[in-house]
């Protein structure tokens, strides 16, 4: 809401609150009197629509008697969170926001609970016992949902790492092909060939051949760019001498993963 909306919905509320104090007793009561039966009509009818969904979900779960008195309970906590939004209401306050005004406190004492040794049963009997102003449900939302995300965040996070895995897969395998080629003796075939055309040119020139040697050079890989200088490869910061050296840098990644594993299984452990 930008600042034009909020002044306009201030002088819509200023309006409202001199249109109220204008009006009589009686009008007053009649007005209460309509939303009243308003809000009884439209929570008969949402009711109404819940019960003919929730029903046959349930039946297709439990047997008829057990589907029934589950349809009872989800009734009796529903009726219980709408006397409670009804409380905050009556104190001019709001259940819903004042319950996201306190998640983050509620989550704390949880995580607090859960690292001293307490199970999450008991843990939760402490959340109702301090924040005793909302009701079971309301506690049990917040804390599902603060799980789910962590069960959210966990899977993005294999999701990822096997993403890089995969990306590393592949680049030590170029990396460890072009230092191959660069640090493998010719082959036989090769140094023959080799010979032979040096013998031929040096007929043709009547002079030996100048030596000639790749000093650097550029390979563009799929998962990245190699740059090799004076018998080294060069991978963005990392620069590698011999295959020796791959194996260590393969051996120090390995270590960082198992510690980001570790920390996952620790988060597990809070749940």
């Amino acid at each position: 809401m930008n600042r034009n909306q909020k002044r306009e919905l201030e002088r819509k509320q200023k309006r409202l609150s001199i249109w109220l104090k204008s009006l009589s007793k009686e009008q007053i009561e009649l007005i209460e009197s309509v939303s009243r039966q308003q809000s009884k009509d439209d929570l008969l009818i949402y009711g109404r629509a819940y019960e003919m969904v929730l029903r046959p979900y349930l039946n297709g779960i439990y047997t008829p008697d057990e589907s029934e008195k589950e349809l009872e309970k989800i009734f009796n906590q529903v009726e219980l969170e709408g006397k409670k939004v009804k409380e905050f209401n009556q104190r001019g306050e709001n259940y819903m926001a004042k319950i996201d005004q306190e998640k983050e406190n509620i989550i704390k004492t949880y995580e607090e609970l859960i690292k001293s040794g307490k199970k999450h049963t008991a843990a939760m009997d402490e959340l109702i016992i301090k924040y005793s102003e909302f009701t079971i449900n309301a506690l049990r939302n917040v804390i599902t949902k603060y799980k789910k995300d962590i069960q959210d965040e966990v899977k993005k996070m294999n999701k990822e790492y096997k993403e890089i895995e995969s990306k590393k897969t592949e680049e030590e395998k170029e990396i460890a092909d072009a230092l191959e080629y660069i640090f493998e003796e010719p082959k036989k075939e090769e140094t023959a060939t080799i010979k032979k055309e040096k013998s031929e040119d040096k007929n043709i020139t009547g002079g030996p051949l100048p030596k000639l040697k790749i000093k650097s050079a550029i390979i563009q890989g799929e998962y990245g760019e190699y740059t090799i200088e004076e018998n080294t490869i060069m991978v963005g910061e990392e620069i590698f001498k011999d295959l020796t050296e791959v194996t260590q840098y393969e051996e120090k990644e390995i270590e960082k993963f198992k510690k980001k594993i570790e920390e996952i299984r620790n988060v597990f452990k809070m749940l």
